[in-house]
């Protein structure tokens, strides 16, 4: 993902989108892939949708597909 640090990373919203860009996914993409729907992507990243823990955990898995280790605690508080 471009320029983005870990401290624009403030909130679950930014964490997400820039998981999904070290993915190397578009949200299409995503769906495709992961079956993770492009509008929940959508309305998590831009935050006027609240991410369940069944699907903090299918993004956690989506990373792990890609080799990328992340865990629910960094999503959801940042550590």
């Amino acid at each position: 993902m471009s320029k983005t640090v870990t401290s624009d990373l403030t909130n679950i919203s930014q964490r997400i989108r820039y998981l999904r860009g070290l993915m190397g996914l578009d949200r299409p993409a995503m769906e495709a892939r992961h079956q993770i729907k492009v509008t929940s992507l959508e309305k998590w990243e831009n935050g006027s949708l609240n991410i369940t823990p069944k699907n903090i955990n299918r993004l956690i898995s989506a990373a792990l597909d890609h080799s990328i280790e992340c865990t629910a605690e960094w999503l959801i508080n940042g550590e």
